[in-house]
């Protein structure tokens, strides 16, 4: 049975030049299965395996403000765009417009699942702004997967999915490693 957002979704087109965009069912299968699980509800107690475990926000802060995992975060959306490029330059022509169709739902899903527990908690708006910016990335690697292998935008989704917040990373992008908190 279809959940919440691909319901709401299964109709969503949006008109470009001659073409009709959709948003592909594996990427409003993974936004209902992320609408299913409650987040966050593991920060600060769980450690998980294959990443870096801060236990307090304080210490999650510092890798959520820092440039490496900025800089991991941007390259990760570059390369999966230039490996699009690579494969597909029809697809990737149609980037921008699968962005503006995919981003709203993204930011609906966000707003609900993440902001409450923000200000709960007192979490700057930068928190909103990487959680957002990683729900999208992940969107976009579900959206293309039939194209090109995903990003780290995967693994991130994982974590969320976990009931974790992924702040960041440390050390450079080709040898540092996952923070989660």
């Amino acid at each position: 049975m279809p959940g919440r957002v691909m319901t709401a979704c299964r109709a969503i087109s949006r008109r470009f030049s001659k073409r009709t965009l959709t948003i592909e069912p594996v990427t409003l299968a993974m936004l209902d299965d992320l609408d299913a699980v409650e987040w966050f509800r593991n920060v600060g107690t769980a450690r998980p395996q294959h990443a870096r475990s801060v236990l307090s926000w304080e210490e999650g802060q510092r890798y959520l403000h820092s440039a490496a995992s900025e800089n991991v975060r941007i390259e990760a959306s570059t390369g999966r765009r230039a490996r699009l490029l690579e494969k597909s330059p029809a697809a990737y022509d149609e980037w921008n417009e699968r962005i503006y169709l995919i981003k709203p739902i993204v930011t609906a899903l966000v707003l609900e699942k993440a902001l409450p527990f923000a200000i709960d908690r007192g979490w700057p708006e930068r928190a909103i702004d990487v959680i957002r910016y990683d729900i999208l990335g992940l969107a976009m690697d579900a959206d293309y997967s039939a194209l090109v292998a995903p990003s780290i935008y995967s693994e991130l989704g994982h974590w969320y999915r976990e009931g974790h917040f992924p702040v960041g990373w440390e050390g450079s992008p080709l040898d540092g490693v996952l923070v989660v908190y």
